[in-house]
């Protein structure tokens, strides 16, 4: 207990960030019950393995398999205590907090400087992106505590000679085997360690060393695989968002031989939830099982200029998502933004250029990820490895600002007024997360009220499974088709209900507006949450 307590002294600032952070991911953990698409996928495959041995979710948007196991494993062990969704955001929020210690950590190794590991800390607590992830059912915060991890440890072991060393690589190995149980995109950055080990000129046991530990959990995720499907792969999240692809690619080049002009929120909806030809499942999903072939895709011939002329509008379309993602604030607050830049403007890159590359290369599958697509959450890694150069801006400025060089009282104030003005600038960014949170709380309600209506086991087809899941109903995708289509379908898969929401921004299929209900359908009952619709509909038995 001595130990505990003078190593609190020595670092008051990791103790104020983990208190703070803990605080505040609490709030949100507990503020609504919000849940995404995704997460009640999790949610249910870890319950039904590790209570039932099965892993399988009963219903969900996307097949089973795709879903990496290491996040619903330890929703599993956390739901033989708490809710499934309660489970899912304590293992969150475990991690959340231990990316804010890793930081510090990360910091002080680098640095022996306590004070910009406190800050560091304390901006990782407070960042309005990182209270997010922590705090819901996702992958999200689990992956960035291990790649997080990998960047760390791999960054002390390229610096350090001292055989001891190696204990960091293999940290770095467990932990990349970890993180690619995790999320499959992992699978880049494994690659671009071996480049740095190449790159560092590390000697061949380092590279044999770690590719040995990774190839151990790449080889144990392919055994999980083959037993879930039945037949073998490395990375089936990543092979079904290329199917995704694929069918997008087919539905454009059917516009452009028909002449239409294509409705793109339309077309979302009709390649991931249009049907197979057959009517019984999603196309897609079709596809992906290998019941049927991907259909084929003739595009014109374009020459060279052509072809990197369409690449460049298309990746410069991104790069300006990306940009104004960031300048809005939504990866790093505002006030983080401006200290950043004093950070960069003021760091010794001569010094550490060894630093500043092997960052660089670490980076490389993000800025590859921003030429395909930009979703938010491939931004939050880059602006996590950069925090601890937005703390060095804090104490540069104060330098600046205070008359002495050295550190002085002065200097102390203007530090910590500096890092409350920064902190007070992630405020609107709770704000925002606050309310977007509670925007989803009609969900919840939606589903008390569709486990009032409905009996046990009943299956329930939706657009998105959130109500479903609260109710505790098996859950069905209702698909982008037209009537006849819909009906085989619903026939098909057992389904007893729909359930028809309409919102602000609403999905309809062309030839299936049930606003005239088809005679297979039988409205029961309709209620209003928070300015939504939702319409339960029975499915009339033949």
């Amino acid at each position: 207990m001595n130990n505990f307590f003078a190593f609190a002294r020595k670092n008051p600032l990791l103790y104020l960030a983990l208190i703070s952070g803990a605080f505040l991911r609490l709030i949100f953990v507990f503020v609504g019950h919000y849940i995404s698409p995704d997460g009640t996928h999790y949610a249910l495959l870890g319950f039904n393995w590790l209570h039932h041995g099965h892993y399988v979710s009963g219903g969900s948007q996307f097949p089973d398999v795709i879903q990496p196991p290491l996040y619903p494993l330890l929703l599993g062990l956390f739901s033989f205590v708490v809710s499934p969704e309660l489970g899912g955001k304590l293992v969150s929020l475990i991690f959340g907090l231990g990316l804010i210690a890793m930081a510090y950590w990360f910091v002080i190794r680098l640095s022996q400087n306590r004070k910009l590991a406190g800050v560091t800390a304390l901006l990782v607590a407070f960042s309005p992106a990182l209270v997010a992830v922590s705090s819901q059912v996702a992958t999200e915060s689990l992956f960035l505590f291990l790649l997080f991890s990998v960047f760390s440890t791999l960054s002390l072991f390229i610096k350090d000679e001292h055989p001891k060393a190696r204990r960091f690589l293999i940290l770095a190995g467990m932990c990349s085997g970890l993180a690619y149980l995790t999320r499959p995109e992992m699978i880049a950055y494994i690659f671009m360690v071996v480049i740095i080990l190449l790159v560092w000129r590390k000697k061949f046991y380092s590279v044999l060393l770690y590719g040995t530990m990774v190839g151990f959990f790449v080889l144990l995720y392919a055994l999980f695989v083959f037993s879930v499907s039945g037949r073998w792969a490395l990375y089936p999240k990543i092979d079904f968002v290329r199917v995704h692809g694929q069918l997008s690619r087919y539905y454009l080049q059917q516009d452009a031989l028909k002449g239409e002009e294509t409705d793109f929120k339309e077309h979302l909806q009709r390649f991931r939830y249009s049907l197979a030809p057959d009517k019984k499942e999603l196309f897609v999903n079709a596809v992906f099982e290998g019941r049927i072939k991907a259909p084929v895709v003739r595009t014109k011939e374009q020459n060279k200029t052509e072809k990197i002329q369409s690449f460049l509008i298309f990746a410069g379309k991104n790069w300006i998502n990306a940009v104004k993602k960031i300048l809005w604030g939504l990866i790093l607050p505002p006030g983080y933004l401006l200290f950043l830049l004093v950070g960069l403007l003021r760091f010794p890159w001569k010094r550490h250029k060894g630093l500043a590359l092997y960052t660089a290369i670490f980076l490389l599958p993000t800025l590859n990820v921003l030429f395909v697509y930009v979703e938010q959450r491939f931004l939050y890694f880059p602006g996590l490895i950069l925090m601890p150069l937005v703390a060095l801006g804090v104490f540069k400025f104060a330098e600046l600002v205070s008359k002495e060089r050295k550190t002085s009282a002065r200097e102390k104030r203007a530090v910590i007024l500096i890092v409350v003005f920064l902190l007070t600038t992630a405020v609107p960014g709770h704000v925002q997360l606050h309310s977007n949170v509670r925007s989803k709380a009609y969900y919840y309600q939606a589903g008390q009220w569709l486990k009032q209506k409905t009996e046990d086991g009943a299956k329930i087809a939706a657009i998105t499974p959130q109500a479903v899941y609260f109710a505790r109903r098996p859950f069905v995708v209702l698909p982008y088709a037209p009537l006849d289509s819909l009906q085989l379908y619903l026939r098909e898969n057992q389904v007893n209900y729909i359930l028809k929401e309409y919102k602000r921004i609403s999905r309809t299929a062309e030839g299936a507006n049930l606003d005239s209900w088809p005679r297979f359908l039988q409205p029961v009952s309709s209620k209003v949450f928070d300015g939504h619709t939702m319409i339960l509909l029975r499915v009339k038995k033949e």
